[in-house]
């Protein structure tokens, strides 16, 4: 054995060693500590406290919470793409008035449901009723002379000239009576579909012109979704594509389907609109509503 000197203790200690350095060279974590997990054992330091050696080993599993702390927020940064949506009927249309005349009857309020061929607005036709009358009767006038002059022209009395002259007053007559026809069937206003009226424009006994706006009506059997989306998202929203909306007012979530992308991109804004189809029925949702778009499929 090497030679020994005392301290002042008495305690003997061996040449060449440093009473600052743990018994356990385990112990000593220097600069070349490797990466734990790779060749150490963690509970083998557990005894290390006083050199130094388990603040650097949780000084390493800080660093590596870090690195899973931003991991994490990169994964959250890149969410699913959404966009705002709003909810617009299959069909609608503004019923105006063809014909002039005084109204004697709307049977159908705002909100109110109707169903295919209900009459919503009538119209006092009795003028019209009358002029058709009387079409009739000029109607039967000009056949019952197309036959005499017919009968006449085989007996050689007339000539070619007049038997064309009374069939074509018949054919005049034909028309004024079927034009007659036509405006009495324009007295009433039906359903083109069923639907849900959105607003009233005109009340019951007011005397309107032909082009009067009455009736706005929507049909809500079905609605689509109309999204305004960066156009670069054309590069992978096709036909078909799976997405869900989100309701704000009602707070609930539904399927839908892109059924078309618009035709036009709007070069200000470089945006475009698409349009989507909800998958199934949705009573509990209304017209005008809106909500958030999110894709299920991204670049």
């Amino acid at each position: 054995m090497g030679p020994h000197v005392r301290n002042r203790g008495g305690r003997s200690l061996a040449r060449g060693t440093d009473s600052r350095r743990p018994a356990n060279p385990e112990c000593h974590l220097g600069p070349d500590l490797p990466a734990l997990g790779k060749g150490r054992d963690p509970q083998r330091h557990a005894g290390c406290a006083e050199d130094g050696g388990v603040v650097r080993v949780r000084s390493v599993l800080l660093g590596t919470s870090v690195m899973l702390c931003i991991a994490t927020g990169s994964a959250l940064a890149d969410p699913a793409p959404s966009a705002r949506g709003l909810l617009v009927p299959a069909r609608e249309a503004v019923l105006s008035a063809e014909i002039a005349g005084r109204l004697v009857s709307i049977p159908v309020r705002p909100g109110q449901r109707f169903n295919k061929g209900s009459v919503l607005v009538e119209f006092d036709c009795r003028f019209y009723q009358a002029r058709l009358a009387e079409g009739r009767g000029k109607l039967a006038a000009a056949q019952a002379r197309l036959a005499s002059n017919q009968q006449l022209h085989k007996l050689n009395s007339i000539g070619d000239l007049d038997v064309a002259i009374s069939r074509a007053e018949v054919q005049e007559t034909q028309a004024v009576v079927e034009a007659a026809a036509l405006t009495i069937e324009r007295c009433k206003l039906t359903a083109p579909w069923p639907g849900r009226v959105v607003q009233q424009h005109a009340k019951t006994f007011e005397s309107v012109e032909a082009g009067k706006e009455l009736l706005e009506i929507l049909d809500d059997s079905s609605l689509d979704l109309e999204v305004i989306v960066p156009s670069s998202w054309l590069a992978w929203l096709k036909v078909g594509a799976p997405l869900s909306v989100s309701v704000d007012e009602t707070g609930t979530n539904h399927p839908a389907r892109i059924s078309r992308l618009g035709a036009r991109v709007d070069p200000v804004s470089q945006s475009v609109t698409i349009y989507a189809t909800l998958d199934g029925s949705a009573p509990d949702l209304v017209a005008g509503m809106s909500g958030t778009a999110t894709f299920s499929s991204s670049p």
